[in-house]
């Protein structure tokens, strides 16, 4: 306005028509004062940091080169390939009980580019990154943006140990984690924002919810860390407002399971897959379990450093915004220990799924009532210690060959890369109608050699009576 009267424009001139949108802007939009820093660390340096987080986990994704899939990512894109090609239904023709998402996500990849692990690694170190910033978002929002600062480095630090899967940044839990934190993100703003809660908004969040469901069962734990985050602070509003996530929920993971159901699949076959034994309990003894879950603990033991957040926060709870704070960490951390504890085998990408609740906890444990002294050398120490340094991303970066020697030296099995080798010979000496079968862990072969298995369980040790009975009714023309 001010530009236009120094033109020679009146006070009633800014009135015509051509300038009546002046009227519609705020009084302050011009006035540009100092920058706090929050808006600072919002707007600037955490995009930043997401970004370099984000070049770093791909960094991590393709460590010693392009080397073909893991054995998960290769079974997921068997599965994928075939059912989207229609010669395969998953749960019926194809034995598995991840939910069908997964398989989706590397069947579309496996179209788009072939068998590869690219595309997935790729959206899943974009999960995690975002992942991160809204961890950042929650502790800030929940105390401060300080918390909520030493949440994503603590985050970003701890979910490239090797302890949390590292390079496999396509493994479910990538999804799962972005979903459940997104959730509760849009669930705190509703909350605190005191924005109207409208059923669209809550809708949202269920959807939200049902989607990682969708990518794996144990994700059932974090949806119900955000029915607990709405029953603590909206009491009076709980029911109707629970109703409506969980019509988001049932509305996304019914119209997705109905896609195979409508192909044929039973629906009693698809929630037995799904809700059956893993696979460690059919191929392993019975004492597994708790063989496994020791050797977790001796992997993971850098865990601990989480514990000390959550000593501050126990110690400072009565600094904390409210106590229903303190209630709600506390029970979404123990949801995400119940949710590692289900499905037994303790694999290392497993802890990933925790590491959300833990950094909000450690944030905002070590911010509450911050006073420096005993807390500061605590904080220190912990990020010093989250650090680990990946020989393989410097090898990557500097020679590449010296780390594929290195691989070859310290595989006593076949290597990934010799797996993609030895599918893409029998893709090459085979026509794409022949039947394959390969024994054993074969999920690598089978995805890159793109051709149809007679056996429900294609890779891993199958029951020799189902067995003989698939390799008799489709019997293979390569063994």
């Amino acid at each position: 306005c001010e530009f236009f009267r120094a033109a020679g424009y009146g006070t009633d001139n800014l009135k015509l028509r051509g300038f009546r949108f002046f009227q519609l802007l705020p009084k302050n939009m011009f006035k540009f004062g100092p920058l706090s820093k929050e808006v600072i660390l919002l707007e600037i340096i955490l995009p930043a940091f997401c970004i370099i987080f984000f070049g770093y986990l791909l960094l991590l994704s393709f460590a010693n080169g392009f080397n073909g899939m893991s054995y998960d990512e290769a079974y997921w894109t068997y599965v994928g390939q075939h059912w989207l090609s229609g010669t395969h239904l998953p749960y019926l023709d194809v034995a598995d009980n991840k939910p069908p998402a997964i398989h989706l996500l590397f069947g579309f990849s496996a179209h788009l580019v072939g068998p590869a692990e690219y595309l997935p690694r790729i959206l899943g170190s974009l999960a995690i990154a975002l992942t991160g910033f809204l961890v950042y978002r929650i502790a800030t929002v929940l105390h401060n943006y300080k918390a909520g600062l030493i949440a994503f480095i603590m985050f970003a630090l701890s979910i490239t140990w090797k302890d949390s899967g590292w390079r496999f940044t396509a493994q479910t839990e990538s999804f799962v984690i972005l979903c459940s934190t997104a959730a509760v993100y849009l669930l705190l703003k509703i909350i605190f924002d005191l924005n109207t809660v409208s059923r669209w908004r809550l809708l949202c969040i269920g959807a939200i919810l049902g989607l990682g469901l969708l990518f794996k069962q144990t994700a059932i734990f974090g949806a119900i860390a955000v029915f607990v985050l709405l029953f603590i602070y909206s009491r009076e509003k709980y029911v109707p407002s629970a109703l409506w996530i969980a019509s988001g929920i049932l509305g996304v993971v019914l119209s997705i399971l109905l896609i195979p159901v409508i192909q044929g699949v039973p629906p009693e076959l698809i929630l037995k897959h799904l809700f059956s034994a893993p696979v460690t309990d059919s191929i392993l003894p019975e004492q597994s379990r708790l063989s496994m879950f020791k050797a977790f603990v001796r992997r993971s033991g850098r865990i601990i450093l989480f514990l000390f957040g959550i000593a501050f926060l126990i110690q400072n709870r009565r600094s904390l915004k409210s106590q229903r704070l303190f209630i709600f960490l506390l029970i979404w951390v123990a949801l995400e220990i119940f949710a590692l504890s289900v499905p037994g085998n303790y694999a290392t990408y497993q802890l990933r799924a925790m590491l959300p609740a833990l950094a909000v906890t450690f944030g905002i444990g070590f911010m509450a009532n911050w006073k420096g002294g005993l807390q500061a050398p605590f904080l220190l120490g912990s990020l010093v210690l989250s650090c680990q340094i990946h020989p393989e991303v410097i090898n990557t970066v500097w020679d590449r060959n010296q780390s594929a020697k290195q691989i070859v030296a310290h595989d006593a099995l076949p290597n990934d890369a010799d797996r993609r080798q030895l599918g893409l010979w029998i893709k090459k000496n085979t026509s794409s109608d022949e039947i394959v079968y390969i024994s054993g862990y074969s999920a690598q072969v089978q995805a890159y050699s793109k051709r149809q298995s007679p056996a429900r369980n294609f890779s891993g040790n199958a029951e020799v009576e189902e067995l003989r009975m698939n390799l008799t009714e489709s019997q293979p023309d390569l063994l």
